[in-house]
């Protein structure tokens, strides 16, 4: 599953920014939850193409940045933009085994952690790398993504392909110390075919273990439908969920 995942991203990173305003207008609701404190160390999981890795470098000049992607192509774009800024690491690594030489006043990341999968509940090893004090701040998206994509799906009885996502409840109940907030993202797509050509140009496009494709003529079936539905745009929901904890 991991292995495929990062194929996705890999193939996807130079369209990446191309199809990337959910996660640019995520990474700026993130950036206002962050803390208006000085962090010395700095990390970021899941950096991609650097996206919210600007909003840490314009609210916090002054620290020392590691930032972490598992595509070898996201960093190296990455590398790029920040290639002016001395006190910026970009690193290519998996964040279940990253080891750290020292701990983190701030841990951030946008938009990456669903992507753990049944180890989004296993994130406790995060907390080993704050220090007193610090804290963890996060987005990622919940269960209710894409429910117009699964209901269409639903009424022509095949199979949404989607990865399942974790809910609200789900969270508060394995981290009850960690706060949550969520919203829904509304966005307007051309069209069917513009809402999953986007997945491909974010490299977003890796479905559940198990699920097997439908065949081009049954998809395009799909697509008819979902375009029937509406005479302009294509509407879909981005359920986000945004979490943060505080190393006491």
């Amino acid at each position: 599953m991991k292995e495929r995942i990062v194929q996705r991203f890999q193939a996807g990173a130079k369209t990446y920014e191309q199809s990337a305003d959910i996660q640019r207008q995520v990474a700026a609701n993130l950036s206002k939850h962050l803390p208006t404190i000085s962090p010395k160390r700095i990390l970021e999981i899941g950096c991609g193409t650097g996206i919210f890795s600007q909003y840490l470098v314009s609210l916090y000049p002054q620290a020392r940045l590691n930032l972490l992607d598992i595509s070898s192509a996201m960093v190296q774009i990455c590398q790029q933009r920040f290639s002016s800024y001395p006190q910026i690491q970009v690193s290519c690594c998996d964040i279940e085994l990253f080891q750290a030489d020292e701990k983190f006043d701030l841990i951030v990341s946008n938009m990456t952690l669903h992507w753990l999968q049944d180890n989004l509940y296993k994130m406790d090893f995060l907390k080993n790398l704050l220090n007193q004090g610090g804290g963890l701040f996060f987005s990622i998206l919940g269960e209710n993504s894409f429910l117009e994509w699964k209901q269409i799906c639903q009424d022509l009885q095949v199979e949404d392909g989607l990865l399942r996502f974790p809910s609200l409840a789900s969270l508060r109940g394995y981290y009850p110390q960690w706060r949550f907030t969520e919203e829904n993202i509304i966005y307007c797509y051309h069209s069917a075919y513009a809402f999953l050509h986007s997945f491909k140009q974010l490299g977003t496009q890796t479905s559940r273990i198990g699920y097997q494709p439908m065949t081009l003529s049954r998809l395009r079936q799909v697509i008819r439908h979902f375009d029937a539905q509406s005479f302009e745009s294509i509407k879909m929901t981005y359920h986000v969920l945004y979490g943060n904890y505080c190393h006491i």
